[in-house]
């Protein structure tokens, strides 16, 4: 399934690609490969993967959303350091070094909502962080090569994952309330497959969207990619929108404890 969305993303018209009997193959493969093992756990005394799991409205919820605001996240690496480097000229190192103040807000984000999920609750603080994720996502899909890196990129950035941090704590919660002791490691392998798959094979069709008609722009190289990009910021806000009704819809509102929270 990575396979072939990544292969489909690498033609920079998108469509052209979808469409290519190599990326059809390994997609139809994915989709028996993927039925022919939800029948043989279905089937199975003792399957790798219980399909109970998902039977929990909430966490089969928490795990949409992580998917969504995994491949959000994962784009905005990609479009940004494209963008920094291919528009604004930045070196690798100075890129790196714009990741600093973003990870330590990301950080600083985890660690207010561990305070907070007791108060607020798991859906309430996972859709605030969201909300706000998205608000930087649509600041960030304004981009445009002529802005300056405070209001262009710096705010944005911050705001975008300030949010995302905010739902580091409550989603992790949510992800394994309710489960066996003896299925807890299970449960938290699929939260962070579903972080590392939805993020990849997200942000592969993310890019195909956002190159789609970029590429056909008249003018420059340098403000078709900053099109692009704006255009990738945009899908992730989308997708981020649609991770916030998930949230309200089937996270439950139940505040957690303050001595939980703390022992959490």
């Amino acid at each position: 399934l990575v396979y072939g969305v990544l292969r489909a993303a690498t033609d920079s018209t998108g469509a052209g690609h979808w469409s290519d009997p190599a990326v059809v193959g390994t997609l139809a493969g994915a989709a028996v490969l993927l039925a022919g093992f939800v029948a043989v756990e279905r089937r199975s005394p003792q399957p790798l993967v219980p399909l109970r799991l998902f039977a929990d409205r909430q966490r089969s919820g928490t795990y949409l959303v992580l998917v969504l605001s995994s491949t959000a996240m994962f784009g905005v690496y990609f479009f940004m350091t494209l963008f920094l480097q291919r528009v604004w000229g930045y070196s690798a190192a100075t890129t790196a070094l714009v990741y600093i103040p973003m990870s330590l807000v990301l950080m600083a984000g985890a660690r207010v909502s561990a305070r907070a999920v007791g108060p607020l609750g798991p859906r309430r603080l996972t859709a605030l962080g969201l909300a706000l994720a998205v608000a930087g996502l649509a600041w960030l899909a304004r981009i445009d090569a002529g802005d300056g890196y405070l209001l262009g990129l710096f705010l944005p950035t911050l705001l975008t994952y300030a949010g995302f941090g905010l739902t580091q704590v409550p989603l992790t919660m949510t992800a394994l309330a309710g489960v066996d002791p003896g299925e807890t490691g299970l449960a938290s392998g699929v939260f962070s497959a579903a972080r590392q798959v939805g993020g990849a094979v997200g942000l592969a069709a993310l890019g195909t969207v956002a190159w789609a008609g970029a590429s056909g722009l008249p003018g420059d190289a340098g403000g078709a990619l900053a099109t692009g990009a704006g255009r990738g910021f945009l899908g992730a806000a989308v997708l981020t929108a649609v991770a916030v009704a998930i949230t309200v819809t089937t996270l439950h509102g139940t505040r957690t404890p303050e001595r939980e929270t703390s022992q959490g």
